[in-house]
């Protein structure tokens, strides 16, 4: 069993949300969400990192967290830096 788990931190308008149609009101602030990720993570392609093990994508004026856990026991446990990190970055 498999459970797959996104985080989005952007600035959305949850009333017009559509799952494969997401447009943020306004971008988040890339510079510094660049900054924070190198604090943290290691780029590893043109605005993508890894952070605790887990990919993180800076995307259409929002961050994409992709996490991934194996199991139901992991959910606790797993993604727990990039998690943080988007927490962090939600409050900028």
């Amino acid at each position: 069993m498999s459970f797959i788990h996104y985080m989005l931190v952007g600035h959305f308008d949850f009333r017009t949300y559509r799952p494969l149609g997401r447009v943020p009101l306004r971008p988040i602030d890339f510079v510094r969400a660049r900054r924070m990720l190198g604090e943290v993570g290691e780029l590893v392609g043109e605005d993508e990192y890894i952070v605790g093990g887990e990919r993180v994508y800076l995307a259409d004026g929002y961050c994409y967290v992709n996490g991934y856990c194996r199991s139901p026991e992991q959910f606790c446990s797993t993604g727990k830096n990039s998690e943080e990190f988007a927490r962090a970055l939600a409050e900028v």
